[in-house]
Order: C-alpha cells, then structure tokens, then sequence
C-alpha cells in the first residue's frame, strides 16, 4: 500500500476478511453484516473505512440521498455522521474508493501468498498435517486456507470456554494471565501480553478483577495487582483451559488433539540453522511502521508526536516477537478498532 502511494495504511487482513472481499462490485450494509457474520461491529468497522476513506456510502434502493451536514473540522459538507456508525442505515450500498479498490487489489493474491511461504518455509509434510489437523476440529475442508482454518478452532475454543466462564477468555489470556497479586507498573503489560495497549491496558472490563494504584517509588505512573476476584478468574482460566483440551481429546481422539498440538508447537520450534523460522516470518521489511519507519497515522497526512511514538513502540514489540516468538507474541488475538484493526 505504501509503494501504491498510501503510506500509513496499516490495515489488516481483519478488514480483508470481514469487508472488503465482498466489495468487488458493491454491497448493501445489510449484506455485509449477513456476510462477514459480525452484525454491529460490521458497521462500526465501515465507519472507520469511511473515515479512512477506503469506502464510500451511496443511495440505497430507494435512491433517497444521503443526509449531509458540515463536518466541524473538515469544513466541508459530508455525510452526516461521516467518520462513524452513526447514521448508517442497512439499505445504503457500500462501495470501494480509489484507495479501496488499491487495497482490495494489494490483498486479494496474498493468503495464497502467505500459504506459500508457510509451505516453503515448514515444508509441504508439516503444513499438509497441519491443515488436516485443523480440518478435523473445525469441520471444515481440508482446502481451506490455513488462516481461516486456525481462526475457526480459535472461534470454537472460545465459545466453549465463554459458555462456561463469567470472564471472556480474550481478558483471560491476556492481562489478566500476566498479572498477579504483586503489583507491577502498567506500562509493562503491552510487553508482557504482546498486545497494544490500547487493548490490554486497564480499562472498564477490567475493573473488577484489578487493583490500580499510584507508583509511590516513581512518583509518576500506576501500580497494577489483581483482586481476589482477579485471582479467581485467572485460576478458572487456567482449569478451564485444560478441561477444554479434555473435551476435545474425548470429541476428536486423542491422538488427533496430539498431533495438532505437535503441529502447531513445531511452528515456533522449528529453526534453519541459528534462525527460527517463525521468526523469519515475523521479521517486517523497511519502510513500515513495525520496522520503526514514521509514516502518517490512517487518514492522516502529517506524522503526529503519537504516530512517532506509536511506531517506536511497534518496533520495539516486533523486536520481541523476532528474538522469542513463543514467550513475546499474544496468546489471544485482540484488535485495536481504531488502528487499523491491528493487533
């Protein structure tokens, strides 16, 4: 996207998958919801596309135009609510911009680009066992694409565990995981979790389970311990997890439960040489943000003191994912709504 003039974009397969591969000639918001099975996050997400400008709204069938008011800060007169959901209605067509259409050309070869190098890198035996593995859990054929065959046990990992737990297991897996009764500063837990900290950093969902505090020996900053009912939480995550693995061992086999295990642990065992080869994988090219290239934020043509410090921070996590992919990368995958829908 970056070489195609769009320097920034940093959107994910998230969008790819969820919107724009059911763009190429336009869709109601409707449709998009039914498609991409997110409902309101769908529209959210188109929200955010539109302010990124990746998508553009048009007359539904009933051709009534759609509402318009002078944007505050833009001067100009645009949709009213343009920017966010507000507003959107289901009947409205959706449709790709000229940056959209870049996009949707960019992403369209790369899942069987990255199968490929998946293939090159651990050999046609290990993938085929894995997506066979993969395959049997999900119930899906085993000629699905290796992202989505993972994303699905993921998905029915988590509607089990969610069923059985008052505590999502996306909090579960993440800050709550890394946390303990002794207090650590909250600056830690993006390093700890792997993820941003927009998304792991204490907010609202995690009041109940966490204690905050101000760092008296710093005398800047906050302190972060888990509460009684932190420490419940994270005890039933952990049991829960294994009882899972039960279940599924006495659902799919034994056997079948090892071998997909094995497969997926051989990812971030495997080395060629000195170098793993997840990390080679991991290891982002020059002239993107997670190589601590400063580029501007999405839809944003200057690069702003937070677009700085967000890409060094970037640089810094994906170091850590580089040097120790199994002890530095998420155990649960949180995206960051409004970056991108980026990890």
């Amino acid at each position: 996207m970056g070489a195609a003039g769009f320097p920034g974009a940093i959107l994910s397969r998230v969008v790819w998958q969820k919107i724009v591969r059911f763009l190429e000639t336009g869709a109601s918001v409707h449709q998009l919801s039914e498609k991409s099975a997110s409902g309101d996050a769908a529209v959210f997400m188109l929200g955010c596309l539109e302010r990124w400008h990746v998508i553009k709204f048009q007359p539904g069938a009933s051709g009534q135009a759609l509402p318009r008011k002078l944007h505050p800060r833009a001067g100009r007169l645009l949709r009213d609510g343009w920017g966010s959901s507000r507003g959107i209605r289901d009947d409205w067509i959706v449709a790709l911009t000229d940056k959209g259409s870049v996009a949707r050309d960019v992403w369209l070869p790369l899942t069987q680009e990255m199968e490929s190098r998946w293939v090159a890198r651990y050999g046609s035996t290990r993938i085929r066992a894995l997506r066979q593995s993969l395959a049997r859990v999900t119930n899906l054929p085993a000629t699905t694409d290796i992202a989505t065959l993972m994303a699905s046990a993921l998905k029915i990992f988590t509607r089990q565990f969610n069923a059985s737990s008052d505590t999502p297991l996306a909090l579960c897996a993440s800050t709550l995981r890394v946390l303990s009764s002794d207090a650590i500063p909250e600056r830690e837990i993006p390093a700890l979790t792997g993820s941003s900290i927009e998304q792991c950093g204490i907010g609202w969902q995690h009041k109940p389970y966490v204690q905050v505090e101000r760092d008296s020996v710093r005398g800047r900053g906050k302190l972060v311990r888990l509460t009684d009912k932190g420490l419940e939480a994270q005890r039933h995550y952990w049991q829960l997890v294994r009882q899972i693995e039960a279940d599924w061992k006495d659902e799919y086999g034994e056997n079948a439960i090892h071998q997909l295990k094995k497969c997926l642990q051989e990812l971030f065992t495997l080395r060629d040489g000195e170098n793993l080869l997840m990390s080679v994988g991991l290891t982002p090219p020059s002239g993107v943000v997670r190589s601590g290239t400063y580029v501007p934020a999405l839809g944003r043509k200057t690069i702003a003191a937070a677009a700085r410090k967000r890409a060094r921070e970037m640089a810094l996590q994906t170091e850590a994912f580089v040097r120790d992919p199994a002890r530095a990368l998420p155990h649960y995958p949180l995206w960051d709504m409004n970056r991108g829908f980026g990890p």
